[in-house]
């Protein structure tokens, strides 16, 4: 009888440190998961904010070449895609401050020959047909 009341306390023992165990492990993951799920909710708002300033200063870059502002640029540091695209975009805003400096020009100089009436006619004619 006495060593089965031995074994009995050392199982009431054994139990009752494993139950402080648990519960000390579960303070601490969920120490850990609270930790990890701020960071995570910090990550996401920094990377959003991130590319979404980018993407304003895309979209920002596209309304002013629409608007004919051909001397808009976009500067993008890194090496990142954002920084390829900024690149390709200043070259075509280059491109089309080039091309629309030559109509202008064409323009210009079309506008001082004298078109006679039959030659407006023909135009006309050759764009309905």
């Amino acid at each position: 009888m006495l060593l089965s009341q031995i074994n009995e306390n050392a199982i009431e023992v054994k139990t009752n440190d494993a139950k402080v165990s648990a519960k000390n492990a579960s303070i601490q993951m969920t120490f850990v998961a609270s930790l990890c799920f701020f960071d995570s909710f910090c990550f996401t708002f920094s990377f959003g904010s991130y590319f979404n300033e980018r993407f304003f200063q895309l979209y920002s870059g596209i309304k002013e070449i629409v608007s004919s502002n051909y001397g808009h640029r976009l500067h993008f540091e890194g090496n990142d895609e954002f920084h390829e695209i900024s690149l390709l975009f200043n070259e075509m805003a280059e491109k089309l401050s080039e091309k629309n400096q030559k109509m202008n020009l064409t323009l210009q100089a079309g506008s001082e020959k004298d078109y006679s009436v039959n030659d407006i006619l023909a135009l006309k004619g050759c764009w309905s047909a």
